[in-house]
């Protein structure tokens, strides 16, 4: 608020009450799923889809969660259908493979790397 700043930010948290109560005040800062809800939208049925209401437009996921993988290009093809901006992380040693996936976002922790790999010819 100090900086004006509000449109530039995107908050994320693994905390569930802390992103709840963010959102309650702040309902004008865009946010990213919460772990609970990115659990819920991967047990989304495709029957349920067309009732499904995102909490928000940004679903940010890593490839793996406890042996399960979660960033598939299922996962970018539903979300992508339902209007929601995907985001990766932690996907630095795969690269590539996130990219190919048609992934909205990556949030990496080398820059570099990745900015050698976009520059390849």
């Amino acid at each position: 608020d100090r900086y004006q700043m509000r449109d530039l930010v995107l908050v994320a948290s693994f905390n569930e009450s802390l992103m709840y109560s963010f959102r309650r005040a702040a309902p004008d800062v865009l946010t990213s799923f919460s772990p609970l809800e990115v659990a819920q939208f991967l047990i989304l049925t495709p029957e349920l889809e067309s009732l499904y209401e995102p909490p928000c437009p940004f679903l940010q996921v890593p490839p793996f969660s406890g042996g399960l993988a979660v960033l598939t290009a299922d996962l970018v093809t539903r979300a992508h259908r339902l209007g929601l901006y995907v985001h990766a992380w932690d996907v630095d040693e795969q690269l590539a493979e996130t990219i190919a996936l048609d992934v909205d976002g990556l949030i990496v922790d080398d820059p570099d790397a990745l900015k050698a790999l976009l520059e390849t010819p």
